[in-house]
């Protein structure tokens, strides 16, 4: 007997050069793929030199949540509309200017997708990978495991996916009718 997915949410970190680049790649994600319900307050990076290259020394993430349900089912598809809203969002020819990193989050994990196969990570089509990065322990919020990036480690990250989880346990819906600018943290919805 196979039962339905509970409800989950699908999100978002969305990481540019400055505020500005970010904000912009939100709205361009909010259209493509669902309005938004929830946009964190802007998060430094000092986490790897990874996107130096391509998106400055100091890139600016913030965390959204999309308001439409989702379920790891769809995550090849969402990550390949976000790989081809990266290209968008470019100049031809010039590095990558944003990075969009599209999940799920329900009451058990969050779970990211990526491009990048790893030993731990689950294809789930189109060439594209499952990730789970951090999952429910007890009565604790969300844990991080031994292959988790350090920026989804960070407690200022996790409390935000706490939030929007306890938000989701609860059965509230998030308000959709908010400017990014305007909403307030994930604590501050707790």
């Amino acid at each position: 007997m196979t039962s339905a997915p509970k409800p989950a949410l699908v999100v978002a970190s969305v990481l540019s050069r400055d505020l500005s680049s970010t904000n912009a790649a939100i709205q361009a994600v909010a259209e493509k793929v669902g309005g938004l319900s929830y946009v964190s307050e802007a998060l430094p990076f000092p986490w790897t030199s990874y996107y130096s290259g391509e998106l400055g020394e100091s890139p600016v993430r913030r965390i959204i949540a999309l308001g439409r349900d989702g379920d790891s089912a769809g995550l090849a598809t969402l990550k390949r509309t976000t790989c081809r809203l990266e290209v968008a969002l470019g100049r031809p020819g010039a590095p990558r200017e944003v990075n969009i990193d599209p999940g799920v989050l329900n009451e058990h994990q969050l779970v990211v997708a990526s491009t990048k196969p790893r030993a731990h990570r689950i294809h789930v089509g189109q060439g594209i990978f499952a990730d789970l990065m951090l999952v429910a322990r007890g009565g604790g919020g969300l844990a991080p495991l031994p292959w988790t990036y350090p920026d989804y480690a960070d407690d200022t990250v996790r409390t935000i996916f706490d939030g929007l989880r306890a938000l989701l346990l609860a059965g509230r819906r998030l308000d959709p009718d908010h400017a990014p600018d305007d909403r307030a943290s994930a604590e501050e919805a707790r």
